[in-house]
């Protein structure tokens, strides 16, 4: 069956508004549920020819179709900008809404505004996206560093934790420990210039070959000789090597002399090495 047409007549009612607050409203932007909301107050009262009315928000919800909590913010939002005024009496049941006709006090809502709102809401759900992989992903990295550190956590009840293997962080962020650590230790202190570390123990990482039995045996004697030969170098006038040079340039396979030698007694005896 077909639906009849609509054919709307003057004669059966009409709406008197002025040109100029109709231009006005034409120009002015307004969110849909507000226009909704706005339109039918006009309809309330300058179609009966009045310029208030007392007005349910039932009403509101029955001729615009809109949730009766959205009828609320839009009614808010409308008295915010000037566009309408509100008025609560004991005398009624309901509110007594007018349209304010002085369109130079209505505040405008900027475009921007209006789409920054939309796209705080995609933003939301973007980011609700983004913080459960996130989470989901660091769950993931924390669970695989427990299993990497277990050895840290007791086996059994009343088990005590293993410490975590001291180190020491390098120039380059590696992880200077162990025996090496023990020895660069050792060799820093013995060769006593104790300037840029941090280079030195990446220049120690980088020795070739480098044995626990080496480090004892020949490099770190050997700095203790340097350690010894340092007051002449600098009494001649000559820039001492700095530990990361030093080695860089292994100087502990340089030649060894009697006298280097007899100052290396001297230096062991002082410091208890004997």
């Amino acid at each position: 069956m077909a639906t009849p047409s609509a054919s709307p007549q003057t004669e059966h009612g009409y709406t008197m508004i002025a040109n100029e607050l109709f231009d006005a409203l034409i120009s002015f932007r307004i969110p849909g549920e507000q226009r909704q909301v706005l339109d039918f107050i006009i309809r309330k009262t300058y179609g009966f020819k009045k310029k208030f009315d007392a007005i349910p928000l039932i009403q509101f919800v029955k001729a615009t179709g809109i949730k009766k909590s959205n009828v609320i913010r839009a009614i808010n939002a409308l008295k915010s900008r000037n566009l309408i005024t509100g008025l609560k009496k004991e005398t009624f049941d309901a509110t007594i809404y007018g349209f304010n006709k002085d369109y130079t006090k209505w505040q405008k809502v900027s475009k921007k505004r209006l789409v920054s709102k939309k796209r705080t809401k995609g933003l939301k759900k973007e980011n609700e996206k983004v913080s459960k992989k996130r989470h989901s992903k660091e769950s993931t990295k924390e669970t695989n560093q427990k299993k990497r550190d277990i050895s840290a956590f007791p086996q059994k009840a009343g088990e005590k934790a293993v410490p975590p293997e001291p180190f020491y962080l390098t120039k380059k962020k590696k992880k200077l420990k162990g025996w090496k650590l023990e020895t660069f230790e050792l060799f820093w202190k013995t060769f006593n210039w104790k300037k840029d570390k941090a280079n030195a123990s990446d220049a120690w990482l980088q020795i070739p070959n480098l044995t626990k039995e080496l480090a004892i045996k020949q490099i770190i004697p050997a700095a203790a000789r340097y350690c010894v030969s340092r007051p002449a170098i600098i009494a001649n006038r000559d820039t001492p090597k700095w530990a990361q040079g030093w080695l860089s340039s292994r100087r502990w396979e340089d030649e060894k002399f009697e006298d280097e030698k007899d100052g290396l007694d001297d230096f062991l005896r002082r410091h208890g090495k004997t």
